[in-house]
């Protein structure tokens, strides 16, 4: 091909062939005298209808990466059965909870959320609306952090929980207008949360795990570590083992239960039924296979029996044995303290087990007659244990 020569396609047409049979040549003084090139305009229409097309397919794989990213959360990961949301709203080194009032998890505390609905943009958006729903509104917050809480046997049930920091102003002020899915809400504070018995299974899955519990510490504002009440002192707690029997005693029976003291007054029962009725007694039971240890029968039992326990501290135990038919009835009665006024802010709602419910001087309930008491509870207020209340009580006996 010679210089200044040009082919204007490697495919020609009828009126493209030159007089000698051969393709037409196109000169470069043909170029300057404006010669058309159709064929070279429409590879270039074609080019640039191609680089739209890679622009808009970007732009779309950008927009469906983005809704994935932020839908993420929303999936139903391989495994997760059931999703919800809620909110852990704090105020300094407080937490607000709520007691149930349901058919599930009844008279625990647990925090305001839900099930994810259909219409939830997102899980922050359900733990919104459930909140709202619950509690009438939902005081103005900043989320500092956010927890997903994996429990059931198979880990199907999938609960993200926002930490909500809400000013010391907006807790004073703020006043929750319960549904009918909650009895109570109360600021707890974090450092003395009620008995692990007596949360709701988020709060103790959110507790319970080292990798949740370190997540929540760092969302905290105050940096505190929250504890329940009852495990405050686990320590301290003395297990049964064989050295507390004798010789070749067998135990035929085990239970437990709680002597909550204000100050110097203590919660006492009196029992209906043919076994000690009209008498004076605990709130407590027999163990149960499904309970952890004796203080998970004693706060068990005490939940049945009067709807539920003021949060507590545990300072100290009885070891009452008594003679069965088989051999021996253990029966561990764990002496804790409540916040001071609990005994006036907490109302028991008694069983059919019992009569009522009443918050009793230690010294007026030390001078009842043996015969107007369970033999549980003679045993804890005889002398052979007055040392025992007085220390763990801090109140003369």
């Amino acid at each position: 091909m010679s210089k200044g020569v040009i082919y204007a396609s490697l495919e020609t047409e009828k009126n493209d062939i030159g007089p000698d049979g051969e393709d037409e040549l196109i000169t470069a003084a043909d170029l300057e005298g404006g010669y058309e090139q159709p064929q070279a305009r429409t590879g270039f229409t074609r080019s640039l209808a191609c680089a739209a097309a890679v622009v808009i397919g970007a732009i779309a794989c950008i927009v469906l990466v983005v809704f994935l990213l932020h839908n993420k959360s929303m999936d139903m990961d391989a495994g997760v059965e059931k999703r919800g949301a809620g909110l852990f709203i704090v105020s300094g080194d407080q937490v607000l909870l709520l007691r149930r009032n349901s058919k599930h998890n009844d008279n625990t505390w647990g925090l305001p959320g839900g099930n994810v609905e259909t219409g939830d943009a997102h899980l922050q958006a359900t733990a919104m609306r459930e909140a709202t729903e619950e509690m009438g509104s939902v005081p103005t917050c900043n989320i500092t952090g956010q927890i997903l809480t994996l429990r059931g046997k198979k880990k199907q049930k999938a609960y993200t929980v926002f930490v909500c920091e809400v000013t010391v102003a907006v807790m004073a002020a703020y006043k929750p207008q319960l549904n009918d899915e909650h009895r109570e809400a109360r600021w707890w504070p974090l450092a003395a949360l009620p008995a692990r018995s007596q949360l709701h299974p988020v709060v103790v899955a959110l507790l319970d795990d080292p990798g949740t519990q370190r997540q929540l510490v760092a969302a905290l504002p105050s940096g505190v570590l929250p504890a329940s009440n009852s495990t405050a002192r686990s320590a301290t707690l003395k297990p049964f083992g064989a050295a507390d029997l004798e010789g070749d005693e067998k135990v035929d029976k085990r239970g437990a239960g709680l002597m909550l003291a204000d100050g110097n007054k203590v919660m006492l029962m009196r029992k209906v039924g043919k076994h000690g009725a009209g008498k004076w007694g605990l709130p407590g039971g027999s163990a149960d296979s499904k309970d952890r240890d004796d203080l998970a029968t004693a706060e068990r039992e005490a939940k049945e029996e009067v709807g539920g326990v003021p949060a507590h501290e545990v300072k100290g135990q009885i070891l009452v044995k008594r003679k069965g038919k088989h051999g021996l009835k253990l029966h561990t009665v764990f002496l804790a303290t409540v916040a001071s006024g609990a005994s006036v802010g907490f109302q028991p709602v008694a069983n059919d087990e019992h009569l009522e419910v009443k918050w009793v001087p230690l010294s007026e309930a030390v001078a009842f007659p043996a015969a107007q008491l369970h033999p549980v509870l003679a045993e804890v207020l005889s002398a052979n244990h007055r040392a025992d209340l007085q220390a763990a009580f801090g109140v003369s006996v």
